[in-house]
């Protein structure tokens, strides 16, 4: 067999055609206007802040409690490692391991919390309706 005295014909195929049909189509078809109902309700806000100080004080009040229980579950992880090691020593001393940095993490966690805690005191001694402890 040869192939295709045009080159151009080669490249061309069902596939493509289809393809290209569909990008298309979404950029003619898709940004017509929607005939949707106004909003007559107000959106709810979960975290009920009024300030980016609210707002950064929740997220660090849920990842920090979140990243102690990571710490804690790892120390679990690592110390069942350790036990069912039975004399292994490379079993041993990845449980080992474990362990050692799950108490690393969790120091640094309670670090964390300690440092923000003292710099959102600092940062917020004007800010009415804001408590760093809860």
């Amino acid at each position: 067999m040869s192939k295709s005295h045009y080159p151009i014909q080669s490249k061309i195929s069902l596939s493509n055609i289809g393809y290209w049909s569909l990008v298309i189509g979404h950029f003619l078809i898709l940004p017509l206007p929607l005939f949707a109902e106004d909003c007559t309700e107000k959106i709810c806000d979960p975290i009920k802040a009024k300030s980016i100080v609210e707002i950064v004080g929740f997220f660090i009040k849920t990842i920090i409690p979140l990243s102690g229980a990571v710490a804690l579950l790892m120390l679990i992880v690592g110390a069942i490692y350790w036990i069912i090691s039975a004399g292994e020593s490379e079993q041993v001393q990845k449980g080992k391991d474990t362990v050692v940095w799950a108490l690393v993490g969790a120091v640094v966690i309670l670090g964390s919390y300690v440092a923000l805690s003292f710099i959102f005191k600092a940062l917020t001694v004007g800010v009415p309706g804001y408590s760093p402890d809860g």
